[in-house]
């Protein structure tokens, strides 16, 4: 008994190939047809859309790290008049450490909170005043030092963690005006 034309593409498994011509095939490929503008237009508009968010952030980002160059320059400017005002009041004899630790303690009181210490070093690095009680260092073997004693105005040293309190520290260093070696 012979099974009519409809029949036998219905009992045809779905693991066989389809031929180019069958129904299915066709479907398939009109239904790929469709869909495939619509996947490339998303995808255009993400890349699109990703491209605008990436150039605003890029644009954001340099305008923060401007203001935020700026306001560091602002910080550094104000320490190099501090650093000039207290070269001319300390004095450079060590006998006069105590007095030099109350003149550095009371301007300590006056600047922000993120100023942690101050502290005054002869030209052998040995400290001759200090904001705090507990920061009598040498600081001889320091780089900033290093190139504050070969003549640089300003030094930013490097960031580093403290042994006291864990806290990070940034060391400027400056030649007192009064007291630049020759």
């Amino acid at each position: 008994m012979g099974y009519s034309p409809t029949c036998r593409l219905l009992a045809q498994p779905f693991g066989r190939a389809m031929t180019p011509r069958s129904i299915r095939s066709r479907l398939l490929l009109l239904v790929v047809a469709t869909i495939a503008p619509f996947l490339a237009l998303i995808t255009l508009g993400l890349w699109k859309q990703w491209n605008y968010d990436h150039a605003g952030a890029t644009a954001r980002s340099r305008i923060e790290a401007r203001l935020v160059a700026a306001q560091l320059d602002d910080q550094i400017g104000n320490f190099e008049y501090l650093l000039a005002g207290l070269s001319r009041a300390v004095s450079t004899n060590p006998a006069d450490s105590k007095v030099n630790d109350a003149l550095l303690r009371r301007s300590l009181a006056d600047l922000p909170g993120f100023v942690n210490t101050l502290f005054v070093s002869s030209l052998d690095g040995t400290n001759i005043g200090s904001s705090s009680d507990t920061s009598r260092l040498n600081v001889s073997a320091r780089a900033f030092f290093r190139e504050v004693l070969a003549g640089k105005r300003l030094v930013i040293g490097d960031i580093i963690r403290a042994r006291t309190d864990g806290q990070w520290l940034i060391n400027p260093g400056s030649v007192g005006l009064t007291h630049r070696p020759t």
